[in-house]
Formats: C-alpha cells, sequence, structure tokens
C-alpha cells in the first residue's frame, strides 16, 4: 500500500494516535480529561502531517537497508530530526499568521528558536522517528493492508473526510474568534499602556501646576480606570464566547481552555492591565501636592 490515498489513510490514523497519546498525557497532568487538538474530534493533524512526512522522506531509507547498517538508522533519526523541526516551525509560524496567537511556546526552553521549535522536543522528535519507521509504521502498513482492501479504504476515506470537513470548518471558525478576542485584549492592553504613560506625564509637571496636574490626573485615572474595568469585565464575561446557559461551550472557548499557551497568553495580558489600573488609581496624589507646600 504506496498510494497517495493510504498516506491519506496513514494520516488520519496517526492523527487519531496522536490525539489519543497526547490526550492522555495532558489529562494525567490536569487530573482531569483535557481534549487536546485543535478539532472537535479525536484528530491532531500535526501528528498525521508529521508521520506522513516521515513515511515519504524516510520510508526508502528502511525499505531499502533495513537494519542491516546503523550509520543508516543514526541518518533517519537526524533527518527525522530536521524534518520535525520544520514541520512544527511553519505550522506554528503559519497558525500565528492566521489566528494571531501561539498555539504552543517552547520561550522558556533551552536552546529555543522564537518559542516555535527546542532542543529537547527535537531530540523527542529524532528518537520518534526512529521507532516510527523501524518499529510502528511497517507494523501499520502490515495491519492496515491486512484487513483494509481497497474498495473498503476509500468508504473509509469518504466518510472520513465528510466529518473531517466539518470539524476543520467549525474549528476554523472558533480559531477566528479566538484571534478577535486576542486583537482586543491587544487594544485593551496598549490603551492602558497609553493612558499610564500619559498619567506619567501628568504628574511630572512643575511644581507650579501640580494642582492642576492633582485634579485633571485624577479625574483622568478615574475615567480610564472605570472603562478599562468595564471592558476586562465584558471580555471575561461568558457572552464573549457567546455562551448560554446549559448549553455546550463553542469550540473558541473550548480552544482557550485546553490550549496551554492561549490561555497564558490572556490571562498575562488581564494581569498586567489590571496591575495598571492598581499602580495608578492607588496613587495619592494630593499627597504629592502636601509635599511640595512642606518644601515651600
Amino acid at each position: 500500500m504506496n498510494t497517495a490515498l493510504d498516506y491519506v489513510l496513514y494520516f488520519f490514523f496517526y492523527s487519531f494516535l496522536g490525539w489519543v497519546v497526547e490526550t492522555i498525557y495532558c489529562s494525567i497532568g490536569e487530573k482531569k480529561f483535557v481534549n487536546r487538538g485543535f478539532l472537535t474530534g479525536p484528530l491532531c493533524p500535526i501528528y498525521g502531517t508529521g508521520a506522513v512526512v516521515f513515511g515519504v522522506c524516510l520510508m526508502p531509507f528502511y525499505n531499502k537497508f533495513g537494519y542491516s547498517k546503523w550509520y543508516i538508522i543514526l541518518l533517519v533519526v537526524l533527518l527525522g530530526m530536521l524534518l520535525a523541526d520544520v514541520v512544527e516551525f511553519f505550522t506554528s509560524l503559519i497558525m500565528e499568521k492566521l489566528f494571531n496567537a501561539r498555539w504552543w511556546d517552547y520561550s522558556n526552553e533551552k536552546f529555543n528558536i522564537q518559542g516555535r521549535i527546542c532542543l529537547k522536543h527535537t531530540l523527542y522528535w529524532g528518537l520518534a522517528s526512529g521507532i516510527f519507521i523501524y518499529v510502528v509504521h511497517p507494523r501499520v502498513i502490515s495491519f492496515i493492508s491486512g484487513i483494509i482492501d481497497d474498495r473498503q479504504r476509500n468508504q473509509i476515506l469518504i466518510m472520513i473526510f465528510i466529518v473531517f470537513a466539518f470539524d476543520l470548518f467549525f474549528a476554523v471558525k472558533g480559531a477566528f474568534d479566538v484571534r478577535k478576542l486576542i486583537n482586543k485584549i491587544n487594544k485593551l492592553h496598549a490603551a492602558a499602556l497609553e493612558n499610564a504613560n500619559s498619567i506619567k506625564l501628568n504628574v511630572a509637571q512643575k511644581y507650579e501646576d501640580i494642582h492642576d496636574s492633582v485634579e485633571k490626573g485624577g479625574f483622568k485615572i478615574a475615567v480610564w480606570a472605570a472603562d478599562i474595568s468595564r471592558q476586562i469585565s465584558e471580555i471575561e464575561k461568558p457572552s464573549a464566547f457567546k455562551k448560554k446557559h446549559g448549553k455546550r461551550r463553542t469550540k473558541a472557548e473550548q480552544l482557550v481552555n485546553t490550549r496551554l499557551t492561549l490561555k497564558n497568553t490572556i490571562e498575562a495580558k488581564l494581569k498586567d492591565i489590571r496591575s495598571l489600573i492598581e499602580e495608578y488609581t492607588e496613587k495619592e496624589l494630593p499627597n504629592d501636592e502636601n509635599e511640595h507646600q512642606k518644601k515651600l
């Protein structure tokens, strides 16, 4: 089985297998069921994509040399590292360009490139590629070819394609909803910084203008803090994801809750905005005036 349709079937098979492994891993860490992946259904396409790339580019080494030459095995592992990094890097880049959000971030890992790939995961991928080529995939080929003929394969692919197309449509729609939310938060954060800088300039005026600065600055802080707080409240309301009581969560909400990087990004921005509000609403500007009077 080496036709293009076979590789499509492998794509779905390994997307499902990757979803199972990642969901189990994340669910154990969270101590609750976590539906990982970009889609609602049990598929993680990046694993299917990686498997197809490995199959097309690396399986010829196995077919020609088998286990006979150790340096060929080493070459397969090294090429697996490179191929996996290319897939992961450009998948991250494309998704960030499309949805204005990071779906994973390795910035805290050593030897990373733009937080999209890192040395630790590169080594994992290299090991995984060796196991995939020499242990897993040959057996998967034998298993699938033994239980599925060409007609059955085509029927299975048609059904999977239909479900996958609907799932992908709603997943992309949900991701664009997340993009809108993150854009709104980014604009809110920029506005908060702009107002904070403006307040700093007002407070730093000459002492002879301090009285006017106190009155204008105090009023400006009050208006700014109220407006920013209102916008934060609107963002944090369930309506931000069009959630209705008693109904299933939307895909956008699921994406934020299951993708730790997205959740941390939103929470960090909101925390920063709150810190700015607290910093300036707690300033006792009249005391500056009293201190100035004492100096006089």
